[in-house]
Formats: C-alpha cells, sequence, structure tokens
C-alpha cells in the first residue's frame, strides 16, 4: 500500500471510530428507527436505484469487466426485497448494548458478569454484491458500531 493510501486508510478508520463512539450514545429505539427508515427508503426508490444499477452494468461492460462479475453486480427487485426484509428484522433485534449477563467462568473472590459493548470501527472491503453491503451497514448499526 502506497503512503498516500495508508494515510487515507488511517484517516477514514479514525473518523468511523470517532461516529461509533457517537453512535454508542444513540439510543437503540433511535438506531432502530434509522434502519427502519433506510429499509424503507430503498423499497421507495427500487426502481431509482434498479435504474442507476442498470447503468453502472453497461459502463461496466464497456469496461469489459467479466461476465460473472456483472452478475453479482445486478441488482434485481428480489435481491432488493432481501435488504428491506433483512434491514427489517434487524431493526427489530433488541438493543445488545449495555446488556450485561452472568460470565460463563467463576471468579472466587467476587461476583463475574458481561457487560455488551460495541466493536467500535468494523473494515469491510467487497467488490461484488451491493447488497451485502447494506445489509452489514444494518447490521453493525444496530449495534453501534461504526462501517468503512
Amino acid at each position: 500500500m502506497t503512503d498516500s493510501c495508508s494515510v487515507l486508510a488511517q484517516a477514514i478508520t479514525e473518523q468511523a471510530y470517532v461516529a461509533s463512539r457517537a453512535l454508542a450514545v444513540v439510543p437503540g429505539e433511535d438506531r432502530a428507527q434509522v434502519i427502519q427508515a433506510i429499509a424503507r427508503t430503498i423499497g421507495k426508490r427500487q426502481n431509482d436505484i434498479l435504474e442507476a444499477n442498470t447503468l453502472d452494468l453497461e459502463v461496466s461492460r464497456e469496461m469489459a469487466v467479466p461476465t460473472l462479475l456483472l452478475e453479482w453486480l445486478r441488482l434485481t427487485p428480489e435481491r432488493l426485497q432481501s435488504v428491506v426484509k433483512t434491514l427489517e428484522r434487524l431493526s427489530e433485534v433488541p438493543d445488545p448494548i449495555g446488556r450485561m449477563s452472568p460470565a460463563g467462568f467463576l471468579n472466587p473472590s467476587g461476583q463475574s458478569y458481561l457487560q455488551l459493548m460495541p466493536l467500535g470501527v468494523v473494515a469491510f472491503i467487497h467488490e461484488s454484491l451491493p447488497e451485502l453491503a447494506a445489509i452489514a451497514w444494518g447490521s453493525v448499526c444496530a449495534r453501534a458500531t461504526a462501517l468503512f
């Protein structure tokens, strides 16, 4: 990786970490409402998304992108509906942040427990399956974690 790429990656990581700290204090119900709003928007804008995807695929064909990769990148109404349904399900998952439970081990000198905390930042790199990015975002948002 070149120095400029390293600097850029470091800057993005730092921004994502700051965002994750801000997201960690947002109530779970509010995060769930954001995920629901994103799901509704994807559903309402499905035709626009599919049209933009078609244009992207046409440009990609002109650039001689392999057929298999084009198929992975192709969005369909079914794929978008799957994203919407997955985001809706993610918004219904109880907020895990701060939940405490007994530890799976014994501490002879005191009481042990586990408390769920945000991961902070998750790096997500993909070259295909565009619907996966929306699902990954919904998953980390539900858990007050930043994604870059």
